[in-house]
């Protein structure tokens, strides 16, 4: 959360210029300076800092210093009152201070440390109750609510979640859930695809129902241990694939080309799954069980993507052109650009977790949990697939 403290002047005779100024920093600067500030009030013996005050002398400031007095380089002048009040602040403290050095490079009275410095008011400042500065403190109000107005994003804090985000594909930690296929006397199946996928794997261009993404897919056999997949959806390619076993059988290696869900270029990309089981005897060498258990690469825009909160609702945006503008408390909004995604819910679960729940026509397909590292410089992404049973994990840096 950002903080803002201001000071005003105006023209007291013509009254046709008022003019403000101040500081803003997040909640935690603020914090330490109020503690600091409240230790040099009570150590200097004063309730508040008043320039006005200080420099005529007034009030608390007609008493001496209880501060030690830095003397002015030779040719400056005497000091006058209000240039008597000596405070220490933290560099971060934003306060304006000058500084005479000896040749030591230590600031010293009588052999005692001393900085001379005019500090403006700070969160500790006590307003005074004449009618002048109730005017003035009006007329301050005022400006500050125009300015949360005219700039919002300096009057909320900045969500941790927001900026660009990249997955890391080398910290995935894939499903444990095998996939299975059999390609067999001319029939190509995909047992594990939801809904379950079975065609004649001849090249041609092959029905398939329930698949948000695409409605045809063709298998063609290009050896004893390799098939090309090419989907369409409106007789537009979608995605297309090459698929090949190692000659040992023990891994499954792939490389893909994925416009299905992409309204800009298309997601490229390979890896491997190694064999949990055989297929049956007499079966292409793709057929069996087979878990994921490497990317080797995946192009950037299928990787990168944008968080931003404001006030109580985040967007996300990404390259291949979905997005989604949700409040924060779980409700339902739009998913746009995915076909296979209608509606999206987030909740916060607190400053560093929030969670995301996407549906397809009403039925959930798929929570995620995004969990930030204490630094807000990675992110942890757990995904309960529940569409296919399954779950994995990855981790997203910011960029």
């Amino acid at each position: 959360m950002f903080l803002g403290y201001f000071d005003e002047s105006a023209d007291q005779t013509e009254k046709k210029i008022f003019v403000v100024g101040g500081f803003l920093g997040h909640y935690e600067q603020w914090s330490a300076l109020e503690r600091r500030w409240k230790e040099l009030l009570e150590k200097y013996e004063i309730y508040y800092y008043h320039a006005v005050e200080a420099q005529h002398a007034r009030k608390q400031f007609a008493k001496p210093p209880a501060i030690p007095v830095c003397p002015l380089p030779r040719g400056t002048g005497q000091p006058r009152p209000h240039e008597k009040i000596f405070m220490t602040i933290t560099p971060n403290a934003h306060a304006m201070v000058r500084r005479a050095e000896n040749g030591t490079g230590a600031l010293r009275a009588g052999g005692r440390r001393c900085i001379l410095a005019v500090v403006p008011k700070g969160p500790a400042t006590i307003p005074g109750n004449s009618s002048m500065e109730k005017k003035t403190m009006k007329k301050l109000l005022w400006f500050v609510l125009l300015l949360a107005l005219l700039t919002p994003g300096l009057a909320m804090a900045q969500s941790a979640f927001d900026g660009t985000w990249k997955v890391d594909i080398k910290t995935a930690q894939f499903p444990t859930k095998p996939d299975v296929y059999l390609l067999q006397d001319g029939m190509y199946h995909c047992k594990t695809c939801v809904p379950a996928i079975g065609i004649k794997a001849d090249g041609q261009d092959q029905k398939v129902t329930g698949h948000p993404y695409f409605d045809t897919m063709s298998i063609k056999l290009v050896d004893d241990r390799t098939i090309e997949e090419t989907d369409k959806k409106n007789g537009k390619v979608v995605a297309t694939s090459k698929t090949w076993a190692s000659a040992d059988g023990n891994k499954l290696m792939f490389e893909f080309t994925d416009s299905s869900d992409s309204n800009a270029d298309p997601v490229t990309g390979k890896g491997e799954e190694t064999r949990v089981a055989k297929g049956p005897t007499g079966s292409h060498a793709i057929s069996g069980s087979w878990r994921a258990s490497k990317m080797e690469s995946v192009s950037d825009n299928g990787l990168v993507f944008t968080y931003k909160v404001a006030g109580d609702s985040l967007t996300m945006t990404n390259l291949t052109g979905q997005s989604y503008t949700a409040k924060l408390d779980g409700t339902e909004a739009p998913y746009k650009g995915d076909p296979g995604t209608t509606t999206v819910s987030v909740k916060k679960l607190d400053t560093n977790k929030m969670e995301e729940t996407d549906k397809r026509e009403g039925k959930v397909i798929s929570i995620a949990r995004m969990t930030l590292s204490a630094d807000g410089k990675s992110m942890t992404i757990a995904v309960d697939d529940k569409l296919h049973g399954t779950t994995m994990q990855f981790t997203a840096l910011k960029q």
